[in-house]
């Protein structure tokens, strides 16, 4: 039943490309999968489990279940049924529905996995997804702010590879448990790759021109929880014991966005951008307070 809250949307995205013609239609399926997510979520409430696909061991998909999944599965859940809402009215193609389904499914991933390979692969398609949508209505401003994002995202998420990729040399193992016996050197590549994605001042600059040129959907699903995946994912990584050490960085780095973030909110006249800089300070404020 889990594999479906991934699966399903990612196959009714398959749907909508294959039928994008047919706009009410592609709407209509967007609340199959929406409905049984939030089945999903009622029936597992309150519950905590691990489990693992297949029988490879330390190289195993290991997915899981608990309270901070629970909160970012209705978080996410909220998010694009308002967003789904809000578009019926618009001249949005089947193609538009079937990113956000394919990105629904994505985040999903994300928030039930419990090993680093497989969290590394959905936070990529979960990025080009984002990537095509922020540039879906073809602007010039547009395209620029998703070249922009696409850029420097990936670019900075190489070091996730990187680290996660030394921590299987040094441990065998891609599990989230392997974090308490990796090094100093790859816990500080997977920082520096979830620091650019998550919106942090300085290393997220591509935040105020996707935010502010994407349509307002995905603007939506920018700010409510493209830049929160990468606060879940340091929140979760820090309960682990090579982590720790950096609580005091994410804490000093926090309140330095959640600063600049206030200051430039007020200095801007775009409202959009308003919310930009607000989400930059959210996150710096996130960050902050860590536990």
């Amino acid at each position: 039943m889990i594999a479906l809250v991934v699966l399903l949307p990612l196959f009714i995205g398959i749907i909508q490309l294959i039928s994008k013609k047919f706009r009410r239609f592609n709407i209509s399926i967007s609340f199959i999968y929406l409905i049984f997510n939030l089945i999903f979520i009622i029936s597992n409430n309150g519950k905590n489990w691990t489990y693992q696909i297949g029988d490879w061991g330390n190289l195993g998909i290991t997915l899981g279940f608990d309270y901070m999944t629970e909160m970012f599965l209705i978080a996410s859940l909220i998010v694009f049924t308002s967003v789904i809402f809000n578009s019926i009215n618009k001249n949005y193609s089947g193609f538009f529905y079937s990113l956000i389904s394919i990105l629904y499914g994505s985040l999903n991933a994300v928030f039930i996995s419990r090993d680093l390979f497989n969290v590394f692969v959905s936070v990529e398609l979960a990025s080009i997804s984002v990537f095509i949508l922020i540039g879906f209505q073809k602007k010039g401003p547009q395209i620029w702010a998703s070249l922009k994002y696409l850029l420097i995202s990936s670019s900075g998420f190489n070091l996730f590879l990187i680290g996660i990729g030394t921590i299987f040399m040094e441990t065998g193992s891609f599990s989230f448990e392997s974090l308490n016996s990796s090094s100093k050197f790859a816990t500080l590549l997977i920082f520096a790759g979830l620091s650019v994605k998550s919106g942090m001042f300085i290393l997220s600059l591509w935040l105020p021109d996707a935010h502010s040129k994407a349509p307002t959907e995905v603007s939506a699903i920018l700010s409510g929880l493209i830049v929160k995946l990468h606060v879940y994912l340091a929140i979760r990584f820090l309960q682990y014991d090579s982590f720790q050490w950096l609580e005091n960085i994410y804490v000093v780095l926090g309140l330095v966005s959640a600063i600049v973030g206030v200051v430039f909110a007020v200095r801007s006249n775009n409202i959009k951008r308003v919310l930009a800089y607000s989400t930059m300070s959210q996150v710096g404020f996130m960050y902050a307070v860590p536990n």
